[in-house]
């Protein structure tokens, strides 16, 4: 989750009210709601872990305030990495899961020294391996261009997105 100073105003805004939407969303959900875990990565100057993955009983969704520049780059890494450990713990667990999503809301305005190229490589190849399911979403006015290239496929828009139909 983008939260650095160019998400100020409307466009955190829209995040927050997305957020609250999506957990009730898959709360209201009975099928989903016992088995769903969320983990949460935001990102400003850096990166920082808000949320081990977790199911919905055991935690609140956050509310957001933007700082700093966007360390986009830096956050999708974080949340990689988040579900490769998580993937590791549910194989040495013994338990059968569904393929983990990674889910990005921005408005698509990286640092210049952020490797995005690098980082769509891997976001595609990933897709391609089925490691795990990517969703690009944009902010109102987010640079579409930016998260097109990311995902290789076209972007959401975070505006009126049912989260619980994409799970």
């Amino acid at each position: 989750l983008d939260v650095s100073g160019s998400m100020q105003g409307e466009p955190i805004q829209e995040l927050n009210h997305g957020l609250q939407q999506f957990y009730a969303d898959v709360s209201e959900d009975d099928a989903l709601a016992p088995k769903l875990e969320i983990g949460i990565v935001e990102f400003d100057s850096r990166a920082r872990c808000l949320q081990e993955p977790a199911l919905l009983d055991h935690f609140t969704m956050p509310t957001l305030k933007t700082k700093g520049t966007t360390a986009l780059v830096d956050g999708m890494q974080m949340g990689i990495q988040m579900i490769r450990q998580r993937k590791d713990y549910w194989k040495n667990a013994g338990v059968k899961y569904y393929r983990p999503w990674l889910v990005l809301i921005t408005d698509g305005a990286p640092d210049s020294d952020q490797d995005i190229q690098g980082l769509a490589q891997e976001i595609q190849q990933n897709n391609a391996t089925k490691a795990f399911q990517f969703l690009a979403v944009g902010v109102q006015g987010a640079d579409i261009n930016i998260l097109r290239q990311i995902a290789g496929t076209e972007p959401a828009s975070l505006k009126g997105l049912n989260f619980a139909q994409f799970f």
